[in-house]
């Protein structure tokens, strides 16, 4: 039997101002990949800072 990987709780909150367009812009995003905009979010960062230690070598 497998067990289950426990996910880390997320604690910290992160907000930002956008307009109604960037709004609608992240919901539909968010609705096409099959995430919520906090989960798509996450995502995005983890790809990035992936992308940014292949280019510099040194964890972001």
């Amino acid at each position: 039997m497998m067990e289950k990987k426990l996910k880390q709780p997320c604690r910290n909150i992160i907000s930002f101002r956008v307009n109604e367009q960037e709004r609608q812009a992240l919901t539909t995003l968010a609705s096409k990949s099959g995430m919520n905009i906090s989960a798509m979010m996450r995502n995005i960062v983890k790809q990035m800072s992936a992308v940014s230690y292949k280019q510099t070598g040194e964890p972001q």
